[in-house]
């Protein structure tokens, strides 16, 4: 396992490989961890490890990734699936403490493997018995064991530390599931493809709830989904509304910003995305802000 201050320069990024060709030409992916900080960068990236994405200050990143731009912010994190390929970039007026955990292909089979429900699976090599796990959507709430154990790296050996990671990554996994078969189907591969595109759909809510033109006929045409159709499979997976979930988000991140005490009200509520100033009072007041 690796801690790295920096990011390492764009002609190591491009040849890094889950499988390096043996002509010594590419790199393989390390176990690294990224902690630094950054006021703008950009990276391109042609194949990825597993990889993790969040902040730790107040600010934002950007991730495009599988034809998506994603937003990631202090309350979010990212995760991308092995062979992705995407472009992450930083432009901000003040610097932004960033927190990137790549794993190696072999190293993510081996802890997601801890999922196998047979206990004699175990005893099976983890790369040779089961496929690579797929994350069906990119954006997720940063829970705090995650994060408290993101920053135990330097106070944990580091198999101790990517255990820990790997316990979260499985519950993670495992309530993302739970969410796509909450969806009521007689065939699975149908209960898949209303869970991916619904996972689209709040991958669009968690980057651009700031944009007052977010509105759920927009994310509609991005998922091929009908209005009422698309609002009922949603809170069938996440047990919230797209309107509800936005809220939500919009009010979380006006308590930060109140908590910072930098901005106007005005100000914030420009950066929420509402469109009226004097609608984050009804908003901070429906959830107990005074």
């Amino acid at each position: 396992m690796m801690f790295a201050s920096q990011f390492p320069a764009q002609t190591t990024i491009s040849r890094l490989r889950n499988h390096p060709a043996p002509d010594g030409q590419d790199l393989a992916w390390p176990d690294v961890l990224v902690q630094s900080r950054y006021r703008a960068i950009e990276k391109s990236v042609p194949e990825s490890s597993f990889a993790l994405f969040t902040l730790q200050s107040p600010g934002e990143a950007t991730l495009r990734v599988g034809g998506k731009t994603l937003q990631i912010c202090h309350q979010t994190l990212c995760l991308v699936n092995p062979y992705q390929s995407f472009e992450y970039r930083i432009e901000a007026k003040e610097a932004v403490e960033v927190q990137n955990l790549h794993l190696s292909l072999h190293t993510y089979q081996q802890l997601m493997s801890l999922m196998a429900p047979n206990q004699d699976r175990l005893l099976e090599s983890p790369h040779e018995s089961m496929e690579t796990p797929e994350w069906s959507h990119h954006l997720y709430y940063m829970e705090n064991p995650l994060r408290d154990q993101l920053n135990r790296y330097n106070q944990l050996n580091p198999e101790d530390f990517l255990v820990g990671i790997g316990a979260l990554l499985q519950d993670l996994y495992r309530e993302n599931e739970y969410s796509s078969r909450r969806i009521p189907s007689q065939k699975r591969s149908t209960q898949r493809e209303l869970a991916r595109r619904v996972a689209i759909g709040r991958d669009l809510i968690f980057s651009q709830y700031h944009d007052p033109r977010l509105t759920l006929d927009r994310i509609c045409a991005e998922v091929f989904m009908s209005k009422f159709h698309f609002i009922r499979i949603f809170k069938q997976a996440y047990g919230l509304t797209p309107h509800q979930l936005i809220r939500h988000i919009r009010i979380i991140k006006a308590q930060e910003y109140l908590k910072a005490g930098n901005m106007t009200l005005e100000h914030i509520a420009y950066k929420v995305g509402l469109q009226e100033p004097n609608s984050l009072y009804p908003l901070l007041r429906n959830a107990g802000v005074n």
